[in-house]
């Protein structure tokens, strides 16, 4: 006469098999999601040129760092009037500086041709 298994261990056996089989399928987005993340490194600094944390003025469940995204956050943190305008920003491989224009801070992406 078998011993059937508990369903704690059904569950746990059948959580394995799905994870085999899963792996059988290279075609699914699975592990392959964490190729798109941006790289995160980027530089920001203000006019005296200290450096500025993108992180104090995002979202705590927020990841994105792609270079616009930065560029937005460091627009916003200027807007506020929490850095000292001309801002700095080189993320990817890109460059931007934010100016205050009035009373609202715009950024602009320079191009690589003086460098």
């Amino acid at each position: 006469m078998p011993s059937r298994l508990p369903p704690r261990y059904r569950l746990l056996l059948a959580a394995n098999l799905a994870f085999y089989i899963a792996g059988l399928f290279t075609n699914l987005p699975s592990w392959r999601m964490f190729e798109s993340i941006p790289d995160p490194r980027y530089t920001l600094t203000d006019a005296t040129g200290a450096a500025v944390r993108a992180e104090n003025w995002l979202p705590r469940d927020a990841y994105s760092f792609n270079p616009l995204t930065l560029a937005s956050v460091a627009r916003f943190a200027c807007d506020r009037g929490a850095v000292i305008a001309p801002l700095s920003l080189e993320s990817g491989g890109r460059r931007f500086t934010i100016t205050r224009d009035g009373d609202r801070c715009v950024s602009r992406e320079l191009s690589d041709a003086g460098r």
